[in-house]
């Protein structure tokens, strides 16, 4: 089977064939584990479950793994998520190559609320106010 992940540019993707390897809920804890490495089976199907969460995906790239799917099932598959034990990296490609859209972040403080022109509402009426002050 095949599956597509996002993944962050700083981890070495080889990582993601490491036996054994654990998946962890996103809130940072070891509270849940399960086999396997989370994925969606196609690009559009990651690009949705993306595009619902409004994630910070500065820094990722997308990894298609090809590899046997995990006994566990996925915290998200209701929403489409898959665990794979993966076998082999496929490709690797930039996240607009596979067709997703990350989430605008201001550009002064890197907020994902709000964020028109490169800057969140906050960021924009402090500017505002300093503008203000000049003219």
């Amino acid at each position: 089977m095949r599956g597509y992940r996002v993944h962050h540019r700083s981890e070495p993707v080889a990582d993601l064939l490491r036996p054994g390897r654990l998946s962890h809920l996103w809130t940072g804890t070891d509270d849940d584990t399960r086999e396997g490495v989370s994925c969606c089976r196609s690009l559009e199907a990651l690009a949705t479950y993306f595009a619902d969460r409004g994630a910070n995906l500065r820094g990722s790239i997308v990894v298609e793994i090809e590899g046997d799917e995990a006994p566990d099932a996925d915290w998200d598959a209701d929403e489409g998520a898959v665990l794979l034990r993966p076998t082999r990296i496929v490709r690797t490609m930039s996240l607009r190559e596979a067709g997703i859209r990350p989430t605008p972040q201001c550009r002064r403080c890197g907020s994902d609320a709000d964020v028109r022109g490169g800057y969140c509402r906050g960021c924009r009426m402090i500017l505002a106010s300093r503008t203000a002050k000049h003219d």
